[in-house]
């Protein structure tokens, strides 16, 4: 069993001496939702990309937590995001895929 407890207070002091700090946003809102805490994992996740909109990792992770909760419109916008700053087009393939899966038409790749 890992130990967030005492993770999740380390990245709550480091929150404290920098507030801005995109990392440790995500890092808590990745515990959270380890957890299965959902709604403070999105709080933080939300603050994380407030403060870094690229951390890609930080809408994977929204995603996911939008899954989680059946919050299909969120999903989708984490995938939208994620699709404007790749331009791998296998990437775009398969994100145009899951968009159309969540009743979303993509846009149409040139």
């Amino acid at each position: 069993q890992a130990d967030y407890g005492g993770a999740v207070k380390t990245l709550k002091k480091i929150l404290r001496r920098e507030p801005q700090l995109a990392a440790a946003q995500f890092l808590l809102a990745k515990m959270h939702y380890l957890q299965k805490k959902y709604a403070v994992a999105e709080d933080y996740v939300r603050q994380a990309l407030q403060n870094d909109p690229k951390l890609l990792e930080a809408w994977l992770l929204m995603i996911r937590i939008n899954l989680e909760q059946q919050k299909y419109s969120g999903a989708r916008e984490g995938l939208q995001r994620i699709r404007a700053a790749v331009s791998d087009p296998a990437v775009t393939k398969v994100i145009d895929e899951q968009l159309s899966a969540l009743g979303n038409s993509a846009p149409s790749a040139h």
